[in-house]
């Protein structure tokens, strides 16, 4: 099943729980012959409750968006406003101005944020871009962040590559104890520690212009 919400200035709320059912309240719904809804209101919040494993898209202009549950593929999109996933497959989460927090993505997760902190809990694949604000990511098993101003705090599993790019601010990354990475880091005015052993578990390439980077197994 896939959902698509459409939300000028309210909050949207969806909750995923088995044996759960398509259940909207705040705004129209339109059932398309693929089996796809869209559900469309103006500045009203919208709460919406369907079965895990639901795709869901959602854009809105102004206004908070809040997912529980085990959703599927899940797009969201905000001018301005927070994103809070607890768990999907893929995500996709783009914000000017809000925070954005993910706390479990098996796959792909993409966060995009002009202004506001990127907060991720474990995840496949991280594809991080903010301007300023704080990263922190408790698990990668790979990914790729690039952020202008602000700190990074990263933990790898040290089975991918990881990859930063930061102008300023300090990047930390955390590796498991008994992991040996490849790491290549280059600070042109900072300072660099690494208390992990060369090795091949994984790949860690960091570069910034003025900022600390530290690196460290526990």
């Amino acid at each position: 099943m896939k959902v698509r919400v459409e939300s000028k200035t309210g909050s949207v709320n969806v909750v995923a729980e088995e044996g759960a059912t398509l259940l909207v309240s705040g705004a129209n719904v339109e059932m398309k012959e693929d089996g796809s809804s869209i559900v469309r209101s103006g500045s009203h919040s919208i709460d919406v409750r369907c079965a895990p494993g639901t795709d869901i898209v959602v854009g809105t202009m102004s206004g908070s968006v809040r997912a529980t549950g085990a959703l599927g593929r899940t797009h969201v999109a905000s001018k301005s406003g927070s994103i809070e996933i607890d768990t999907a497959t893929t995500v996709d989460a783009r914000t000017h101005s809000g925070s954005v927090r993910v706390g479990e993505c098996a796959g792909d997760c993409r966060v995009v944020v002009t202004s506001g902190k990127i907060r991720l809990g474990r995840v496949g694949n991280a594809s991080l871009n903010n301007v300023s604000g704080s990263i922190t990511v408790d698990v990668a098993h790979s990914g790729e962040v690039k952020t202008v101003s602000g700190t990074v705090r990263v933990g790898t599993s040290a089975t991918g590559v990881l990859k930063i790019r930061s102008i300023s601010g300090t990047v930390e990354i955390a590796v498991p104890v008994g992991r040996t990475p490849a790491a290549r880091l280059k600070s042109i005015s900072g300072s660099i520690s690494n208390d992990c052993d060369q090795g091949t578990d994984g790949e860690i390439d960091v570069k910034t212009v003025s900022g600390t980077i530290r690196i460290e197994c526990r």
